[in-house]
């Protein structure tokens, strides 16, 4: 699906910052406040965009360990009654089919280590030995980065999983984080609604949620398939340890218009660097570009292509 270049310009502006002001948009865009309406109705109306709250889980006592699997050769309906009970899970906050060394990769969401191994039992349990292999990997900070490849524009960025002190919830609270996240009503007077929650105590709740980053902030999620470009994943593996590697790398992140998210985390791998190119032979430039700034510190570098995203969400909590 092809994006005008307004489009393309709105955009690289918004994505990570979806609160602006028509206003706002307006004077960074030098667009008229009717292209700017139209622009984001037609693209949330084509599926390119879903407006959505960043939320971080790990001030709640969360972390996310991502996990690479493949399966063990069964029926398509075994297949897909274990890809349906992933994407119900409340512990799963993204899946997604891979190509290359691994067939899937999950994020779970959980509060100890105990939890993975837990959850790997249920699945066991469930499903028998429904997992013919398997790597996992602690994700100690993600951020997303806009997608600057659309149009040149200032880099953002939102992340999740930076340390910061613990923040309790109650149930008003989860009912608010979970609408957000999945943004189940159009409107928020329609939520205070639905959820029985005065237009007060939302105001005061989702106040205090951002003031202890909670909620880090409002964005637009994008669908690539939708967009025509392909995704991949690239696991860097590091040579030895150096202190200042993840913010060299983050800083490269930020640098590289093909790159939309950065990962750093304890595993396998050190860190992880999602891309988007239009052609798939483009992402040997992406890797050629890291070896180059970096032909010191990365000691390979494994290529994940993306076929498809099956659920993700920042807040999967039932």
């Amino acid at each position: 699906m092809t994006l005008f270049e307004n489009e393309k310009i709105l955009l690289a502006q918004i994505e990570l910052n979806a609160a602006m002001s028509v206003a706002e948009i307006c004077k960074a865009t030098g667009f008229r406040s009717h292209t700017v309406r139209y622009g984001i109705t037609s693209m949330e109306r084509r599926g390119i965009i879903r407006r959505a709250t960043f939320i971080d889980t790990y001030p709640l006592g969360y972390v996310t360990y991502a996990v690479l699997f493949s399966l063990s050769p069964q029926s398509k309906s075994g297949k897909q009654a274990f890809l349906d009970f992933l994407v119900a899970s409340p512990c799963v906050s993204w899946l997604a089919e891979l190509g290359g060394d691994f067939q899937y990769a999950m994020a779970i969401t959980v509060q100890t280590p105990s939890d993975v191994s837990k959850f790997l039992s249920s699945v066991a349990e469930t499903f028998g030995n429904v997992l013919s292999q398997k790597s996992v990997h602690i994700r100690m900070d993600f951020t997303q980065l806009n997608r600057r490849y659309l149009a040149d524009q200032p880099v953002s960025a939102l992340s999740f999983g930076h340390t910061t002190p613990a923040v309790s919830i109650d149930n008003i609270d989860h009912k608010i984080l979970r609408a957000l996240s999945r943004n189940e009503f159009p409107t928020e007077r329609e939520a205070q609604a639905r959820l029985e929650i005065s237009p007060s105590t939302w105001r005061n709740r989702v106040r205090r949620l951002r003031e202890r980053g909670v909620i880090v902030g409002d964005f637009y999620q994008v669908s690539a398939e939708r967009l025509g470009t392909q995704q991949f994943e690239l696991l860097v593996h590091a040579r030895g340890v150096r202190a200042n590697l993840s913010g060299r790398l983050l800083a490269f992140a930020k640098s590289h218009p093909r790159i939309v998210h950065f990962v750093e985390g304890i595993g396998e791998w050190d860190f992880e660097l999602g891309v988007e190119v239009e052609n798939a032979q483009d992402v040997v430039g992406v890797t050629e570009d890291a070896y180059e700034a970096f032909p010191d510190d990365i000691a390979a570098l494994k290529t994940l292509p993306l076929f498809g995203t099956l659920k993700y969400s920042l807040y999967p909590f039932a």
